[in-house]
């Protein structure tokens, strides 16, 4: 508790330096002290109370908002297919214990699954299709990831603060998971792996093919990379993830795509990942869409500034398996061929 406590203090110090900076007054300072006082303790409370602390520090320390993106005559919304209206289910719904449906509607309407999926993206920056995986096949997925992580093979995420064990994860101050990377044909991810080739990898080479065909650049690309996959998991006790870009212009990344393991998720589970607009200059609740991270759930976004995101604190152990698709033909360590 003393390594949590003094890292609250530097957040206190920190955040008050910004205060001064803009001129946002004592409130926010005094709500810091609050949670720095009552964090001691390390409940699971008390580190969602940092977490919405940290956050805030995060908001007060951005001087100046981003510009928001120029207007885009967006002539895609002409195409015979990309251009039919389709109802999407209501942002709410993304947070319910239950599937929103927005791929059955597409259905319904006579557009392929990789097309609404491409409509999305243009449209909103991500997209939800439930039903991604099937049932058995998620099962199945998730055991080789649990079995991972009972068996120490994952390691606390890069930016995890210096957490070194499973029982410290949910105090770290930037991320609290832990992941692994895995090839494709990997001992112990035969089910990861039949996942990544079969579904994920043949799902976007289609909407990359079809983006490049009726939309061009700088939408389309030709999907022939992709990074190894991370099996992610949070273990509760308010573990969490601060908002971040998983391309803030330093890698080759293009798309992500997470597919969630969490059977019979409830809302008091926490672990919603959160999408937020890329123009934003404070955090706050009426910028995000939280979405459950609910069983054989697939959620794409761009991983550039388009999309920002975080994970909220998780109060169940949370699982996860995520793939990045790749833009450019420079390959970095964890980067790898389709196979």
């Amino acid at each position: 508790m003393a390594t949590l406590a003094c890292r609250i203090e530097e957040c206190s110090r920190l955040l008050q330096q910004a205060l001064d900076a803009q001129q946002q007054g004592a409130a926010l300072a005094a709500e810091v002290e609050a949670a720095a006082a009552a964090a001691r303790d390390g409940t699971v409370r008390e580190r969602a109370w940092l977490y919405q602390a940290e956050q805030r520090l995060l908001a007060a320390k951005q001087t100046q908002p981003e510009a928001p993106p120029a207007p885009d005559d967006a002539p895609w919304r002409n195409h015979w297919l990309l251009g039919r209206p389709i109802e999407k289910p209501p942002l709410s719904a993304l947070a319910q214990a239950v599937p929103a449906g927005g791929q059955q509607a597409a259905a319904e309407a006579g557009l392929p699954d990789f097309v609404y999926a491409s409509k999305c993206l243009l449209e909103d920056n991500y997209c939800v299709i439930d039903g991604f995986y099937p049932l058995d096949a998620c099962r199945r997925v998730w055991r080789e990831i649990d079995d991972l992580y009972a068996q120490d093979g994952m390691a606390p995420g890069q930016l995890g603060g210096g957490a070194g064990d499973k029982a410290r994860a949910g105090s770290t101050t930037l991320r609290s998971d832990f992941v692994c990377w895995k090839e494709g044909g990997d001992p112990g991810v035969e089910a990861c792996t039949e996942y990544m080739v079969n579904r994920a990898d043949v799902f976007v080479q289609k909407i990359a093919a079809f983006l490049d065909a009726a939309v061009g650049a700088p939408h389309g690309w030709e999907a022939k990379r992709r990074t190894k996959m991370m099996p992610a998991v949070y273990p509760g006790n308010g573990s969490h993830y601060v908002k971040h870009y998983d391309n803030p212009g330093t890698n080759t990344r293009k798309l992500t795509i997470v597919l969630y393991l969490n059977e019979g998720w409830r809302p008091e589970d926490g672990g919603y990942i959160r999408l937020g607009k890329p123009w934003q200059a404070q955090e706050t609740d009426s910028l995000f869409t939280p979405i459950a991270p609910l069983m054989g759930r697939a959620v794409l976004f761009w991983s550039d500034k388009r999309c920002p995101h975080e994970v909220s604190p998780v109060y169940k152990t949370r699982y996860a398996l995520t793939v990045w698709y790749l833009d450019e033909k420079d390959k970095s360590p964890e980067e790898a061929d389709m196979r």
